[in-house]
């Protein structure tokens, strides 16, 4: 596999767009939201959360991550649901993606450059929420037809509703479960999943390796699955099993940042990661032999970047230009890991 390449312009594009099309814009921390969205979303979280935890079968589960969506504007609120009564969704995606704007940042670009050296083929993109990655990848990987999946009915609308304005070329995005999967008549050498995995499940081990077996399926002879997640070292055994039962090999691994660092500058200061998780992206092939276990993966990447990203981003004079994907195109941290 080529080394994947990332240059500043697809960091500036992909910041441009996030905020032209969906009016993110990076934080400096959280109370820089407007205190009603902010409200709304923390709102929106809450009854997720508890939805998510009442236990059940995986109807419920499905039905709890499904209206967590389809209702993002909490009952009873007054001025927050009179306030986003005309946005609706816009308004609280923007406030979602300025929440993580580092984060969505960084797994974009990499994604990019990943689809430059990958196969060519259609790409199933698992998780995709409105699709706005999807959207901006379709806009840039004009030879590639785009398939984004998410359980959330509402998410996928709003996506439609704002795939004019994205410049996405040949983009579908359906509703669905990754146990749908296997149903489908295509398969596809690409497969995304950008950030879903342990979301989309109770976050155990058994849950984990069912979530690989399903979105495996989906996977074309000698496929590659692309997987962010910042919870795999948690279940590194369970995934390592369900990885080769899947006949799926680590073909190089990638050190994204921290879950929830927004904008890092808990690195900035030299202040200990405390319970932040390393976010890891593998890249998995079939049939892939290497000697690269998840396991070393997960190490590899929490080691990879801590001291080279923190001297860096001293370097920066604007706090925005601190991030992983400003280290990457000035190469002080590379973007995929041996």
């Amino acid at each position: 596999m080529k080394r994947p390449v990332i240059d500043s312009a697809s960091v500036d594009a992909l910041a441009t767009y996030l905020a032209d099309v969906w009016g993110a814009r990076p934080l400096a921390a959280e109370s820089d939201l407007d205190p009603v969205l902010l409200r709304a979303l923390r709102g929106d979280r809450l009854r997720f959360e508890r939805e998510a935890e009442s236990g059940g079968d995986d109807p419920v589960w499905r039905e709890a991550i499904r209206r967590r969506y389809d209702r993002p504007i909490p009952e009873s609120e007054g001025a927050v649901g009179e306030a986003l009564a005309a946005g609706q969704w816009r308004d609280l995606i923007s406030v979602d993606l300025s929440r993580v704007w580092v984060e969505v940042l960084t797994i974009g670009v990499w994604a990019d450059a990943l689809l430059r050296v990958l196969p060519p083929g259609p790409v199933l993109s698992c998780g995709c929420n409105a699709g706005y990655l999807e959207a901006w990848l379709s806009s840039r990987h004009l030879e590639r037809h785009f398939v984004g999946v998410d359980l959330a009915e509402g998410a996928i609308a709003a996506g439609y509703d704002r795939m004019r304005d994205t410049g996405a070329v040949d983009l579908e995005l359906r509703a669905g479960a990754y146990a749908d999967l296997a149903a489908w008549d295509e398969r596809f050498p690409v497969v995304l999943v950008l950030s879903g995995l342990l979301e989309q499940f109770r976050a155990g081990d058994g849950e984990t390796a069912e979530g690989i077996d399903q979105i495996s399926a989906a996977l074309a002879p000698k496929g590659t699955l692309v997987l962010v997640e910042a919870r795999l070292a948690e279940h590194a055994q369970s995934a390592a099993l369900a990885l080769s039962r899947n006949g799926l090999g680590i073909a190089s691994a990638g050190v994204l940042g921290g879950r929830g660092s927004r904008p890092l500058r808990h690195l900035v200061e030299r202040q200990p990661m405390g319970a932040w998780r390393a976010l890891t992206g593998i890249v998995a092939t079939q049939g892939h032999t290497g000697e690269l276990s998840l396991a070393g993966a997960c190490r590899a990447a929490a080691q990879a970047w801590d001291e080279p990203f923190t001297a860096f981003a001293e370097e920066q004079s604007e706090w925005t230009d601190r991030n992983l994907a400003r280290a990457w195109a000035a190469q002080a941290v590379p973007v995929v890991l041996p």
